[in-house]
């Protein structure tokens, strides 16, 4: 809406039970965002910036022009700084120092993201209403760079069990891709009445995983991953009937390495990798569990308890998160035994064990194999075989031993 002469306005009537953010531009001045308004307090005043008046231009900067599928400007849009490339390479969570988290396009769909710091390119996300979700690198230039939003691709699909629809449960995607670089995000949506769903504005071209989420499906019934493609824009992809299967469950228990009793309220969380989508509980007195609703594929299973850790006997354990067990859900597990110590996450110790050589082959890593934890049940994860030689005439030898988990130094130390 439009301000009077005098510069008042009056939104319509709305619940008074939220608050809002007031989206104010004009052109000639920085658009302003309001937030936390509350219908309930008295009139507010707003001032702008002129332009003229702002900051000075920062010395690195990318500037954009937002145009949608009729090649109109796209004005009053977010547009949010993810990743940040420097001469050295590119990175998340590290040199974001000095400049704005996001900021919103104006009158003529144009924005500018900069800093006095040098940086190359910046990873920008972007969402327009009615128009697909919008992210890439955008190189640091003077010049003001068109990027073209379309109103993307559509999926829709319906869910059955034993050839009947499922109304009113939830189903998800998430990009089946999930570097930082080139994730797509995760969506939800909820079945109608005859088991149909749809999603709209998806970015076209793109391979998701489809599921049903946990806490919509009844423990008996679940809705296995599935990759899927979202097509060309401004098209659709009809997925057809999506039948579900009986749902899995994982249960065990939660021991200490020297028999300790246990922290209190320790929880044991399960998601599955290629899924947005995770299940919480807190275990009873004697540390057993049960987590109904799953279905096959890579699990994921934490244990959440402060100042304790993942033992070395969890044969699941990974190496990049030292808190996390990795590996596939075939079956109902019964017998899942999470063996804790004291101690903190070590991030840096390449694994539960803290043995920091390196990764396993992906042969041996445990994402691959039925999960496991420090129960008796199941086989060993990793086989190791090898020959040794002597090292001058290349000759296997007889005799020798081997010690797990000692590396002899490589090199002899310096004087």
């Amino acid at each position: 809406m439009y301000t009077g002469a005098d510069g008042a306005f009056a939104l319509p009537a709305m619940p008074d039970n939220k608050l809002y953010s007031l989206a104010i531009f004009k052109h000639g001045f920085e658009p302003l965002v309001y937030g936390g308004e509350d219908p309930d307090f008295d009139p507010i005043d707003v001032r702008l910036k002129s332009k003229s008046a702002a900051q000075p231009a920062p010395k690195y900067a990318v500037h954009g022009r937002l145009v949608g599928p009729d090649g109109k400007p796209v004005p009053l849009v977010w547009v949010e700084r993810d990743g940040v490339a420097l001469t050295t390479g590119r990175g998340w969570g590290w040199e974001q120092e000095g400049w704005p988290k996001r900021v919103l396009s104006d009158t003529n769909g144009e924005f500018t993201i900069g800093r006095d710091k040098e940086f190359t390119e910046v990873q920008t996300r972007i969402h327009a209403p009615g128009l697909a979700p919008y992210m890439e690198w955008l190189p640091v230039s003077n010049v003001v760079q068109t990027i073209q939003l379309g109103v993307g691709a559509t999926l829709i699909g319906r869910v059955v069990t034993d050839g009947q629809p499922m109304a009113d449960v939830r189903v998800g995607i998430s990009g089946w891709d999930r570097n930082s670089e080139v994730y797509a995000g995760h969506y939800d949506t909820p079945t109608k009445p005859n088991g149909t769903f749809e999603f709209d504005h998806l970015p076209p071209n793109v391979s998701w995983t489809i599921y049903g989420l946990i806490a919509s499906f009844t423990n008996h019934t679940a809705l296995p991953l599935k990759q899927i493609q979202t097509p060309a824009d401004a098209t659709t992809n009809d997925l057809g009937d999506l039948p579900t299967q009986p749902a899995l469950h994982l249960a065990g228990q939660i021991t200490t390495r020297d028999g300790s009793p246990l922290p209190k309220s320790v929880k044991v969380d399960v998601g599955f990798a290629n899924a947005w989508d995770s299940q919480e509980i807190k275990v009873n007195g004697d540390g057993r569990f049960r987590l109904d609703g799953l279905y096959t594929g890579e699990i994921e299973v934490w244990v959440r308890a402060d100042h304790w850790r993942l033992s070395a006997a969890n044969r699941s354990a990974t190496d990049w998160n030292p808190g996390q067990l990795a590996g596939l859900l075939e079956r109902d597990k019964d017998d899942l035994v999470v063996e804790i110590e004291k101690g903190d996450w070590d991030y840096n110790a390449g694994g539960a064990g803290g043995g920091g050589n390196g990764q396993l082959p992906p042969q041996d890593q445990p994402q691959g194999h039925p999960i496991h934890g420090a129960e008796p049940s199941g086989g060993l994860v990793i086989v190791l075989d090898g020959q040794v030689v002597d090292d001058e005439t290349g000759q296997p030898l007889q005799q020798f031993k081997v010690v797990p988990g000692y590396q002899p130094p490589r090199a002899a130390p310096t004087p």
